[in-house]
């Protein structure tokens, strides 16, 4: 799971990153409710050996395929260079320390301690309180695994139509509550049944399923350079809490029954709820209309006279290029960080050398160069610079996997290793 989500992180981000969390999400669900059906066939038609083969055989195939189909894809990020423990440890001291990753971290956690106080407290509710017989106990149980794949399914969905991680991860917490807590509710009221029950608990590791993706989205996105240290951070706290919500349910079943592990259940939703309300955004008033458009207009003007510093236009121009699908990042993603363009990526490498100096950004499109971007402070004549970037166009180094095979490219007697220049300050531009 950890590479997984490592792979994952070098090659996507944001909400292309979420939906990818969400196939992950929904096959490693559906494998642990297949996988006992499977050993089942095999166990009736060929005996207990065969399962053995069978994992013998898997495993050749799955090495088979790592080795043959799967590519490197680290070199996204920077290759870090020096012995390997001193980093590890900087790495997680830089995960432990970013707020946004650990809140996400936790959340996950929590929701996976939610999942597991059911998982383990269900056989002693559901086949000991309620007398549903092993039979009837094992279509349940799929019946809720079925649930998480569902959710991760509809986070996918969600991501593909452009709701934000955030609000989804949100209500997967708020609905994962409320199902607990109306459960612990029924519970102590005495109206605890099979009919009341399994709603409930469908919903709630539903919405484990709907929260993981976006959890994970969360956690690895603020530091792609350290999507491993992260996800395993991720996957490993999750394994842990979840061992603890089942230790908690056994040691409080005895006492408390049923509510032992609702409450457990609900206890986890509400941790949850308050490890990430911090995260959420803050929201000003909404102005009048009238007024709002004044202060648009003002703020409007006063930034047409602001003198924009290079870093500051570069910050612009991620934005700009970040909104147009690019993966881009001035101050991280640096070929001096081993920062290098991949397949299936739009990436845009900042300080990229040429023959004569670095230029600002190098346009990359499946791991070839198409093009330079030259940044100008604000109050520059951007066309008089358009020479800068032409050449660089001229002299960009590049290896043969990083050329367009159609090149060069002349215009009159200049000759060019890229098809594509530019020069900008951020700012809007009139076409001529």
């Amino acid at each position: 799971m950890t590479l997984a989500y490592a792979m994952v992180r070098d090659l996507f981000e944001g909400q292309p990153a979420q939906r990818r969390f969400a196939v992950i999400a929904i096959i490693s669900n559906i494998a642990p409710v297949v996988a006992p059906a499977l050993g089942a066939a095999m166990l009736g038609l060929a005996g207990w050996r065969s399962t053995y083969g069978v994992t013998t055989l898997a495993g050749i195939l799955l090495l088979a395929i790592t080795c043959l189909a799967l590519t490197e894809t680290g070199h996204v990020n920077a290759k870090p260079s020096g012995a390997l423990l001193p980093q590890l440890l900087r790495g997680y001291r830089r995960v432990l320390t970013h707020d946004g990753a650990v809140r996400h971290i936790i959340v996950n956690g929590l929701g996976f301690s939610w999942l597991f106080a059911y998982v383990s407290g269900s056989p002693l509710v559901l086949i000991d309180v309620l007398h549903v017989s092993p039979a009837g106990y094992a279509a349940l149980f799929a019946c809720t695994g079925g649930g998480i794949v569902a959710g991760a399914f509809l986070n996918g969905r969600l991501a593909r139509r452009g709701v934000p991680p955030r609000a989804v991860l949100l209500a997967a917490i708020v609905l994962a509550l409320l199902a607990t807590a109306t459960l612990s509710a029924m519970t102590r009221a005495g109206a605890f049944s099979l009919p009341v029950a399994m709603p409930l608990l469908v919903l709630a590791t539903a919405c484990f399923g709907l929260a993981a993706p976006s959890a994970a989205v969360g956690a690895l996105d603020p530091l792609p350079e350290l999507a491993g240290v992260a996800g395993g951070l991720l996957t490993s706290l999750q394994m842990l809490m979840g061992a603890l919500a089942s230790t908690l349910v056994a040691l409080l079943f005895p006492a408390f029954g049923p509510l032992a592990m609702s409450g457990i259940m609900t206890a986890a939703a509400f941790a949850a709820l308050l490890v990430y309300l911090p995260r959420l955004p803050q929201t000003a008033p909404i102005a009048p209309v009238a007024a709002e458009a004044l202060l648009a207009q003002i703020g409007e003007r006063q930034a047409d006279k602001i003198e924009l510093d290079e870093a500051t236009t570069r910050l612009l121009i991620d934005d700009q290029l970040r909104l147009a699908g690019w993966i881009v990042d001035t101050n991280r993603l640096r070929h001096a960080n081993g920062t290098r363009p991949g397949l299936g990526q739009a990436i845009a490498i900042a300080e990229w050398p040429t023959e004569s100096g670095p230029v600002d950004y190098a346009l990359f499109v499946e791991g070839r160069c198409v093009g330079v971007i030259e940044a100008k402070r604000g109050i520059v004549d951007v066309s008089g610079r358009l020479g800068q970037a032409k050449r660089y166009a001229r002299g960009i180094q590049l290896s043969a996997d990083e050329t367009l095979p159609s090149g060069p490219w002349t215009h009159g007697a200049e000759v060019f290793r890229i098809p594509f220049t530019f020069a900008t300050n951020g700012r809007p531009y009139t076409r001529h």
